[in-house]
């Protein structure tokens, strides 16, 4: 009798009761139950532990390659994050780059006008000893050009 009632027991709680529903068991306790029926010789849910072991198992592998990928696109996107803060360090080097760049076009283009505007300055003086035209005049007219380029740089 003990028996029996060892044999119903296992079997009320390996068999599912839905077909869709699978209990939230073991794979051990599904292996042990295969071998109470083996020890009993009572093979009538076999097919059933089978199929529960089967789909319990195949979970488990789909799981440890979910598991897999998630680790794989961690290294990935720990890759990226790296190259993406080597690319900006190598941007903030450009804009560096570039500032200095510009600063130095500018200074050039700044002692172009400053020559330019000597020479201008002495051509006129130049000029007005050549001409009736006074210094006093050339000079004033020459800071006025000076202040207006100056207001424009």
């Amino acid at each position: 009798m003990k028996q029996e009632s060892d044999i119903t027991q296992s079997q009320n709680t390996s068999i599912p009761l839905d077909a869709g529903v699978i209990s939230g068991r073991y794979l051990c306790d599904i292996l042990e139950d295969m071998r109470n029926c083996h020890k009993t010789r009572n093979y009538s849910y076999i097919d059933a532990l089978i199929g529960e072991l089967q789909y319990r198992a195949n979970r488990m592998e789909d799981r440890l390659h979910r598991i897999q990928d998630i680790v794989y696109f961690e290294k990935s996107r720990d890759e990226l994050k790296d190259e993406i803060t080597e690319l900006e360090k190598k941007k903030k080097e450009l804009q560096k780059e570039m500032k200095t760049k510009d600063e130095k076009e500018d200074k050039d283009i700044l002692e172009k006008l400053r020559k330019y505007i000597n020479k201008e300055y002495q051509r006129y003086e130049q000029y007005a000893l050549e001409s009736t035209i006074t210094i006093k005049n050339l000079l004033s007219l020459f800071y006025r050009m000076r202040e207006i380029i100056n207001n424009d740089i």
